[in-house]
C-alpha cells in the first residue's frame, strides 16, 4: 500500500534542500540512502524534474495567484509578463537584449585588436 511513498518522501527532502537551504542538487542525494535502486532513481527523476521545470511551474502558479507576480514586477519591471501559463519577456527584455549584443559585439572587437608597437 505505500508502493512509492519513501521515493516520494525522498523527493521532498531534496526539493526542500535545494530550494530553501539553497544547496547543491548533488550535496542532497543523501536522501536516496537506504531506498532500493528502483525507488532511488523514481525519486531522483522527480526531484531533478521538478526543479528542471520550477519556471513553468511557477509561470502557471502566478496566472492563479496574481500576487505571487509582484514580487518578480517590483524586482524587474517591464522584463516579465505572464501569457498561458509561461514566463514571457516583456518589452523592458528588448533593452536587455540591446545592451548584451552591444556588450558582446565591444568584447568581440576588442579580443581581435592587436596592440601597436611604438
Amino acid at each position: 500500500m505505500n508502493e512509492g511513498i519513501p521515493a516520494r518522501a525522498a523527493a521532498q527532502a531534496i526539493l526542500s534542500e535545494v530550494l530553501r537551504r539553497k544547496l547543491p542538487f548533488d550535496l542532497t542525494l543523501h536522501h536516496l540512502d537506504g531506498l532500493s535502486p528502483r525507488d532511488a532513481g523514481f525519486a531522483r527523476t522527480i526531484a531533478a524534474e521538478t526543479l528542471r521545470r520550477l519556471g513553468q511551474i511557477e509561470a502557471i502558479a502566478r496566472q492563479f495567484v496574481p500576487a505571487a507576480n509582484r514580487d518578480w514586477e517590483n524586482r524587474f519591471p517591464g522584463l516579465f509578463t505572464f501569457k498561458n501559463g509561461m514566463m514571457a519577456t516583456g518589452p523592458g527584455a528588448s533593452v536587455v537584449a540591446r545592451a548584451t549584443r552591444a556588450a558582446r559585439h565591444r568584447a568581440a572587437s576588442r579580443a581581435h585588436c592587436s596592440p601597436t608597437s611604438t
